[in-house]
């Protein structure tokens, strides 16, 4: 899909479109009703998102390429939408007629013997990538693609995922689920009558776009709970005054202070290779923790310490007890011996690394 042009950046703020869907229902990873608000009532986010991030121009490169190779996997050739007001059949026409609000803007569609097909086209990174291979699309590509296929009228969609470094393809089909489009359009009217009301209250009191502390955050919907994931990397997250953070997310810092290194290639693969490492390494524990509680049963149940299965000993019994020396206690009765002897140590650099949006 092409770059959206700042006309159509403003434009998007008078309707709701699949690419909505999952802040319409606050769905992990990014989503957040509040946030979405936000963005239709114009308020100005504490961090833009990056347009010139070459992983986003790698997509939009690339994307007439895995069109190509979606028709040779699939024998279906694509279609560009250009007008995305007569696209649809006469059901999706009706819906979008009855709902003004209610948009959609797809990228491709297809045709076979059963009809009309919408095709969205994703190029990710390594880690995404192993995502989708082994859990499949996200609760909020399934809403996007609920709601282009009740915008449209269609019945099936194709969501096609390309990881360009290693040339592999996955492609998700997706059938009409009448129940979630339902609930998508029924929670799009509740929210957009919100919206227009906040806009009535802002047109009516004059509050400006970039008053310190906004008022108009007190009309969006009410806040995520403390600690969800959603805020940790949300463009809002100064300004919005319930957002929380957890003590394992990124902490703030001011945009000044952050070193732009994209054009080191060197740095670029080793964060690639240290994300793609981290999301196996999360996942192996995972299924390694599940594997230890499992065994730690049966062995249980066997009154057993020492076992043999699938060509290997396993030894699940108590050791001795650790002995451990307790620095509080210690301070609390000799406080003087304990400042003479607690020095400070040498500072160690922490690496941490936070993925930001690489599917696009």
């Amino acid at each position: 899909m092409p770059r959206l042009t700042p006309a159509e950046v403003a434009a998007r703020q008078n309707f709701l479109g699949g690419s909505d869907a999952g802040d319409l229902l606050s769905l992990e990873p990014y989503g957040c009703a509040r946030k979405l608000g936000a963005k239709k009532l114009g308020i100005v986010p504490d961090y833009a998102w990056d347009e010139d991030n070459p992983i986003l121009e790698r997509g939009h490169a690339l994307e007439p390429v895995f069109a190509n190779e979606y028709a040779q996997r699939t024998g279906r050739k694509t279609q560009i939408i250009h007008d995305h007001d007569a696209v649809g059949n006469k059901q999706g026409k009706a819906l979008r007629e009855k709902h003004p609000w209610f948009r959609v803007s797809i990228d491709r569609r297809a045709l076979d013997d059963a009809g009309p097909r919408l095709v969205e086209i994703k190029s990710s990174m390594q880690w995404v990538f192993a995502q989708y291979r082994a859990d499949g699309p996200s609760a909020a590509h399934v809403a996007q693609t609920q709601w282009g296929l009740g915008a449209t009228g269609w019945d099936v969609s194709d969501l096609f995922v390309g990881w360009p470094d290693g040339w592999e393809f996955l492609n998700f089909e997706i059938e009409r689920d009448q129940e979630t489009i339902d609930a998508l359009i029924d929670r799009g009217h509740v929210f957009w009558n919100g919206l227009l009301s906040a806009r009535e209250v802002i047109e009516r009191e004059g509050l400006r776009a970039t008053e310190e502390g906004d008022q108009r955050w007190e009309l969006l919907l009410p806040p995520l709970d403390d600690g969800a994931k959603q805020c940790k990397k949300c463009e809002y997250r100064r300004q919005c005054k319930t957002a929380q953070f957890s003590k394992d997310g990124p902490e703030v810092v001011d945009e000044s202070s952050v070193t732009d290194l994209k054009g080191d290639g060197v740095l670029a693969l080793a964060v690639a290779d240290y994300v793609a490492a981290s999301a196996a390494e999360s996942k192996a524990k995972d299924a390694k923790d599940r594997a230890k509680k499992i065994i730690a049963t049966q062995m249980s149940l066997a009154d057993s310490e020492v076992c043999r299965a699938q060509g290997a000993k396993v030894f699940y019994r108590a050791g001795k007890p650790p002995m451990k020396f307790d620095l509080k206690d210690f301070r609390k009765q000799h406080p003087e011996l304990a400042k003479e002897f607690t020095k400070p140590g040498t500072p160690s650099r922490t690496m941490r690394v936070y993925p930001e949006r690489m599917d696009v």
